[in-house]
C-alpha cells in the first residue's frame, strides 16, 4: 500500500484527496436537489433564453417602483434566473478545465469567473428581495443566499445565516433545508480545514432523516477521519458507502426498479480506494 498525504495527513493506505472539480461538481448537484419549483422550468432552459429573461426582467424591476406588489416576485425571479445560469455556466467551466491547477492562462481564468459574477448578481436581486420582503419569502431567500454565498467564498455570512436558519427552526423552515443548513456548515469548516468541527456538523445533518444527499456526507465525514489521522476509520466509510447503493444514488438517480448508484460518485469512491 501507498503512502498519502491528504490535507497534512500521512498514513499508509491507498488513498487520494478528492479533487478540486469534484467538491465543486458536488456542490452544484447538493444546491441542485434543493430548488425550488420555480428552478425546474429555468432548468430545461439553455443560456441563451436566461439571457433574454434576465434583460427583460431588470428592465421591469428599473421600472416598478418599491412597495409595487409585483415587485418582489420579479426580483427573486430574476435572482432564480442568475443563480440557474450560474449553475450551468459552472458546469461548463468545470467541462473546460477551470478547476484544473494546469490551466492557468490568463484567458482560461477570465472564462472561469463568468459564473461567479452570476451569483454576486443573484445575491444582489435576493438581498434587495429580503430588505423588501417578509414571512414566508424571507425564509426563502436566506437558504439560497447562504449557499449562494458560499459557493463564492464568502463563508462569513454562510455560515451566519445557516446559523440563522437553524436557529429559526423548523416553524420557518422544511426539514430537508435545515438538514441542508447542517451539512452546509460542515462543508464550511471542512473547506477550511477545521474538521473535528465538519465531523460534528456533518454527523448532526444526518440525525435528520430528510437531509439528502447522505452519501456525499458519509464521504465527507470519512475525510475527516482521514485529515484527523483515523486512517481505517475514514476508509471503512468509504468502504461502506461502495456497499450501500442508497449511498451512492442521488435524488434524481432513480429507475423502475428504484434507487440507482451515480456512477460519477461511485467511480470517484473506488479511484480514492486505489
Amino acid at each position: 500500500m501507498k503512502t498519502s498525504s491528504a490535507f497534512g495527513l500521512k498514513a499508509k493506505i491507498s488513498l487520494k484527496t478528492p479533487s478540486l472539480l469534484a467538491m465543486t461538481a458536488a456542490a452544484l448537484m447538493l444546491f441542485a436537489g434543493s430548488l425550488p419549483v420555480g428552478h425546474a422550468d429555468a432548468e430545461r432552459m439553455d443560456l441563451e433564453t436566461h439571457r433574454f429573461l434576465i434583460e427583460k426582467l431588470e428592465t421591469v424591476i428599473k421600472e416598478t417602483p418599491r412597495g409595487d406588489t409585483t415587485r418582489v416576485p420579479a426580483l427573486l425571479r430574476l435572482a432564480d434566473l442568475f443563480s440557474e445560469r450560474a449553475r450551468l455556466l459552472s458546469m461548463q467551466e468545470i467541462e473546460a478545465g477551470c478547476f484544473d491547477p494546469s490551466q492557468s492562462a490568463p484567458e482560461k481564468k477570465a472564462q472561469c469567473l463568468v459564473s461567479k459574477e452570476d451569483r454576486r448578481k443573484a445575491i444582489s436581486y435576493y438581498e434587495m428581495a429580503l430588505s423588501e420582503s417578509s414571512g414566508a419569502s424571507q425564509s426563502r431567500i436566506l437558504f439560497h443566499l447562504a449557499h449562494l454565498y458560499e459557493m463564492n467564498g464568502d463563508n462569513k455570512k454562510a455560515e451566519s445565516l445557516y446559523r440563522r436558519i437553524l436557529s429559526l427552526g423548523p416553524k420557518h423552515f422544511t426539514k430537508a433545508v435545515l438538514g441542508q443548513s447542517q451539512a452546509g456548515l460542515g462543508e464550511i469548516a471542512f473547506r477550511e480545514k477545521r474538521f473535528s468541527e465538519a465531523k460534528r456538523q456533518f454527523e448532526l445533518s444526518l440525525q435528520n432523516s430528510a437531509t439528502p444527499r447522505k452519501g456525499w456526507i458519509q464521504y465527507r465525514i470519512a475525510w475527516c477521519d482521514l485529515n484527523l489521522g483515523r486512517a481505517e476509520a475514514g476508509k471503512q466509510r468509504l468502504l461502506g458507502i461502495l456497499k450501500t447503493p442508497s449511498l451512492l444514488a442521488l435524488e434524481s438517480s432513480t429507475s423502475s426498479d428504484g434507487v440507482k448508484p451515480d456512477a460519477s460518485f461511485q467511480e470517484d469512491i473506488a479511484r480514492d480506494l486505489t
